[in-house]
């Protein structure tokens, strides 16, 4: 989904807890952390929608 909305134009970040997801997304085009959602994220409360 990140690299998805990426390629459309949309500033997106990836969380995901499994490390080979955030490797794939990042290998994808894409940008992503290896965290879980309720820890703090880069411009937190910069993000409009979280899926």
């Amino acid at each position: 989904m990140v690299t998805a909305l990426a390629a459309r134009g949309r500033t997106v970040l990836g969380i995901d807890v499994n490390a080979n997801a955030v490797r794939r997304t990042d290998a994808d085009g894409g940008s992503a952390l290896v965290r879980s959602v309720f820890d703090r994220v880069p411009r937190e409360r910069h993000w409009r929608t979280a899926c």
